[in-house]
C-alpha cells in the first residue's frame, strides 16, 4: 500500500510506502523491548541493590542516600553495586 505526497518546499513528490514503514515501527519497537528487559545477571544486580535496602540488620543497609545513589547509579550502567555496609571493609 502506498501513498503519493505531493510535493512542497521541500522538493517533488514522493510515495511513501506505508507496508514499509509499519515493518520499520514493528522491528523498533522489538529492539525497544528487547533491550529495556533486564538480563539475567543485570536482575541479579538489581535483586541484591534491593536487598541491601531492605535489610532487616540496620548494620547491613545502606548508611547514605549516597551509597544507594552509587549502587543505583552502578547497575543502570551494567556494573556490580558498589557500595559496602558499615561491617565490611572499605576500599
Amino acid at each position: 500500500m502506498t501513498e503519493e505526497v505531493k510535493g512542497g518546499t521541500n522538493g517533488p513528490a514522493s510515495r511513501i510506502d506505508w507496508r514499509e514503514v509499519h515493518r520499520r515501527l514493528e522491528n523498533a519497537k522489538a529492539a525497544l523491548e528487547q533491550k529495556a528487559a533486564p538480563t539475567a545477571e543485570e536482575k541479579k544486580k538489581i535483586l541484591k541493590t534491593r536487598a541491601k535496602a531492605l535489610a532487616r540488620e540496620p548494620e547491613r543497609r545502606y548508611q547514605r542516600a549516597s551509597q544507594v545513589k552509587a549502587d543505583v547509579e552502578s547497575v543502570t550502567r551494567g556494573r556490580a553495586p558498589v557500595a559496602r555496609s558499615a561491617n565490611s571493609k572499605q576500599r
